[in-house]
């Protein structure tokens, strides 16, 4: 954390000198160094998907570790890492960060299967760390995998993909090359929505969300202005292409809309990534999902124990709502959706079928009478188009998934 802090390379910090190591000198580095270093290592790799520790954690959680809310190592890793994906200059890469010690404050998320393999992972390193066991505390962060900053579900729309490359919003067509849309006079956190002709995002620099109108950026500030919050601490914005919705610091909800700017419409604890429907929206808790109708919260909505954001759709006049559960399963509306085994977050498309991740990486899909294996590789959350989803391939290329084969 010295060396962050430490951008006009005044200090130079020798690496540890371990015994019976295999180097034969110490190498000392600055802060310019290190980004450095990390850049020369994309430019021998040439990754396609780069994965980085928490650069930001959570402040309602980890409060016994003040002022970073995590250990200072894994920030300081996870911002010099951002420092380089940003000065790398060759093929874009997918960036995205992950969550530490705070998921134990978290509902669980992996299912059996996925934990039990994490376990044993984890165990072949035991026996060589005197300080490292299988119990507490170490148990506590088996059991869950989320994202610093999830996707989400509304990262396509109008049969266009968007996707943050190195800082920059690129869209594409299935198919087609990714094209860079106008620079957001600032790199660009992960999670973007799409809806009616608006793209809206959040700034790194800054903070400030913005939206992608007629293509030009437009700032719309920060809810955490108007609460007097910390503004580093707001979540990923949502659109329906009339209105912005995003978790604010406090833990509620904020809704902007042109000439009204940014009102809280209620809500605590909430975690980042808000799903939309109709007049409808959801967030989840570490306790429940929450509902908004008319931005009025709905204090009789019913849910089991979420573990990730929800996905919403309009089905046949209804709104239906999945998310993983504390089980590590899928939950549409109260139910659980048996059979499936896979990590991530679930998304629900108009027809009312449901897709998810699987545990051998690619993806499944409910339709209402099982899960059923669609193959292929992705990296994150679908979206929906339709009837039908896109995914976001580890190889950085959009491939549409249909629900009937």
């Amino acid at each position: 954390m010295r060396l962050w802090k430490d951008d006009r390379d005044e200090l130079r910090i020798g690496t540890l000198m371990p015994a019976g190591g295999v180097l034969g000198q110490q190498y000392f580095y600055t802060h310019s160094d290190v980004i450095q270093l990390l850049v020369k290592l994309f430019e021998r790799f040439r990754p396609t998907v780069v994965r980085a520790q928490d650069p930001n954690p959570d402040k309602r959680l980890r409060k016994v570790d003040i002022p970073f809310h995590d250990h200072p190592d894994h920030v300081a890793a996870a911002r010099f890492t951002d420092a380089a994906s940003r000065l790398y200059q060759g093929p874009r890469f997918i960036y995205e960060n992950y969550r530490d010690y705070n998921v134990a404050e978290v509902p669980p998320n992996l299912s059996a299967a996925d934990r039990q393999a994490k376990v044993d992972i984890f165990g072949a390193y035991v026996p060589h760390d005197s300080d490292v066991s299988l119990g507490y505390p170490y148990d506590g962060w088996l059991p869950a995998m989320y994202q610093r900053y999830p996707r989400g579900s509304t990262w396509a729309a109008d049969g266009r993909a968007y996707l943050v490359l190195n800082g920059q919003l690129y869209a594409c067509r299935p198919g087609e090359a990714w094209a860079a849309l106008p620079w957001a006079d600032g790199p660009l956190y992960q999670a973007v929505s799409a809806a009616g002709g608006w793209v809206v995002a959040k700034r790194v620099d800054d903070n400030q969300i913005l939206a992608l109108i007629d293509g030009s950026w437009r700032s719309l500030g920060n809810p955490n202005d108007h609460l007097a919050g910390d503004r580093t601490q707001v979540g990923s914005p949502v659109t329906n292409g009339k209105s912005v919705y995003v978790t604010n610091g406090r833990g509620g909800l904020s809704v902007w809309r042109s000439g009204r700017g940014w009102t809280d419409i209620g809500g605590t604890d909430i975690q980042d990534g808000v799903a939309l429907a109709g007049d409808d929206v959801y967030a989840s808790t570490r306790d429940k999902v929450l509902r908004w109708h008319a931005d009025r919260l709905d204090p009789g909505f019913v849910s089991l124990r979420p573990a990730g954001p929800p996905s919403a759709a309009v089905v046949s006049g209804r709104i239906a709502v999945v998310y993983r559960t504390g089980t590590g399963e899928i939950a549409l509306g109260d139910k659980v959706l048996t059979g499936f085994l896979g990590p991530g977050n679930p998304t629900v498309t108009i027809t009312g079928a449901v897709f998810a991740r699987t545990s051998a990486g690619g993806l499944a899909v409910n339709t209402g009478t099982g899960w059923r294996d669609l193959g292929g590789q992705i990296l994150d959350q679908p979206a929906p188009t339709g009837a039908d989803v896109v995914a976001l391939g580890p190889d950085g290329q959009v491939r549409t998934f249909h629900a009937q084969s």
